[in-house]
């Protein structure tokens, strides 16, 4: 799993669990409270998958 996705991930959850996007922006990389926006949600699906995916043999 690469770093951005877990952070997107992390973020995630965070605005899930009703954290303001004020506290959440410093840590998000982004200048902008706004661009919170744009993160597409990630899952513990999505998470699971891109795990079995880089444990898996290549």
């Amino acid at each position: 799993m690469s770093p951005h996705k877990l952070r997107h991930f992390l973020l995630t959850w965070l605005k899930k669990q009703g954290i303001d996007d004020a506290l959440i922006q410093p840590y998000s990389g982004h200048e902008s409270r706004k661009s919170l926006e744009v993160y597409p949600p990630v899952t513990l699906t999505d998470i699971k998958k891109e795990a079995a995916l880089a444990a898996a043999p290549h």
